[in-house]
């Protein structure tokens, strides 16, 4: 009886404690989108450049670029025939550092070709939501982001946080191993 409870307990912990970390926002649909944005437009990236250097972070170094675009069609607001958007690139150097979760709102290489939703007054603007660029497969032409120039922040305020599953997880079995004795 004993070592059922135990078993069960287990279980429960070990699905409600990492049930969390493997939890990814839905992307937002289409209609979902347009009512979050405040501009829609199909454009094409004309150029990308880095807004700032680039920082290192805990397992991680983060890029921010800004995207100019030229407005093909407007679908909602009104923008001007150019636009710049905001964006961040991520290159993890310790895979067991990445957090679980949503990717950030990606940054967009020159070539790119879609219809992007967009929130903000004014240029620069930024993705809605992290599937906010929607890519046209059949003209789209993406080439590499630049590499921007790093700085060496160590464990700054940038670092993702890191998940302690693997601790709570840990403290339930020893837990239930001590019950058991």
């Amino acid at each position: 009886m004993r070592r059922a409870l135990s078993l069960s307990l287990l279980s429960f912990a070990l699905v409600a404690l990492t049930a969390p970390a493997w939890a990814v926002p839905a992307p937002m649909g289409p209609k979902d989108l347009e009512a979050a944005a405040d501009i829609v437009v199909e454009a094409e990236i004309t150029s990308v450049s880095c807004d700032g250097e680039a920082q290192r972070g805990d397992g991680v170094v983060i890029s921010n670029y800004r995207s100019t675009a030229r407005v093909l069609k407007v679908l909602k607001g009104k923008p001007d025939s150019t636009l710049s958007v905001t964006g961040e690139s991520r290159e993890w150097t310790d895979p067991d550092k990445m957090p679980a979760g949503y990717p950030p709102h990606a940054a967009l290489p020159q070539g790119w070709r879609g219809t992007l939703y967009l929130k903000g007054a004014q240029s620069p603007y930024a993705l809605v939501y992290y599937n906010g660029a929607v890519e046209d497969g059949a003209t789209s032409r993406p080439g590499q982001l630049p590499k921007c120039a790093r700085t060496g922040c160590g464990g700054c305020a940038l670092s993702p946080q890191r998940s302690d599953v693997p601790l709570w997880i840990f403290a339930t079995l020893l837990l239930l191993l001590r019950l058991r004795l």
